[in-house]
C-alpha cells in the first residue's frame, strides 16, 4: 500500500522526485502480483502463538477487570494483586511488548527511587537494564532529570 501511495501521481510524490533528480526519475513499484506471494491466511505462524483477535482482546482485559471487581467486592487481600495484573495487561498490549519481553521482567525493575552518592542533579534507581552509577550500591542507575 505504501508503494501506491507513492506512485499515485495525486499525491505528487513523481513529480517531486523528478524535480530533485532530474527528469524522468520517479518512484516505481517493484512488487506486482505476479512476483510476490499471496497471504492466504491472516496469520502464517503456529496456531498456539497466534495474536489475540480483538474481541478476545476485549474479553481477556474485561475478565481481567471483573477480576478486581470481585476481589474488592469480596473485600479480600487479593485485590491490589489483581487491579496491578490487569493494569500490567493493559500496559504491555498498550507498548506492544512481546512475550518475551514481559517474562524477563524482575523485581528489582520496580524498586522505588531513591537517592545516591553520586546523584548530583540526577534522579537514582534500581534497573537491570540501564547504566550504572559511580559510587552507589550495585544495581543502582542515574537518569538526568
Amino acid at each position: 500500500m505504501f508503494t501506491e501511495y507513492l506512485c499515485d501521481g495525486r499525491y505528487g510524490w513523481a513529480a517531486a522526485c523528478g524535480e530533485e533528480f532530474g527528469p524522468g526519475v520517479h518512484p516505481v513499484p517493484v512488487c506486482h502480483e505476479w512476483n510476490t506471494i499471496a497471504h492466504l491466511n491472516d496469520y502464517e505462524g503456529t496456531p498456539e502463538t497466534r495474536p489475540f483477535t480483538r474481541e478476545e482482546l476485549e474479553r481477556f482485559l474485561d475478565y481481567a477487570d471483573d477480576q478486581v471487581d470481585r476481589a474488592v467486592a469480596a473485600k479480600r487481600k487479593r485485590a491490589l494483586p489483581a487491579y496491578r495484573d490487569a493494569t500490567l495487561f493493559k500496559v504491555i498490549y498498550a507498548w506492544g511488548l512481546r512475550r518475551t519481553e514481559t517474562s524477563r521482567l524482575d523485581l528489582a525493575d520496580w524498586a522505588a527511587i531513591r537517592p545516591c552518592r553520586s546523584s548530583a542533579g540526577s534522579g537514582c534507581c534500581m534497573c537491570a537494564m540501564a547504566r550504572r552509577c559511580a559510587g552507589s550500591s550495585p544495581g543502582a542507575v542515574t537518569f538526568p532529570r
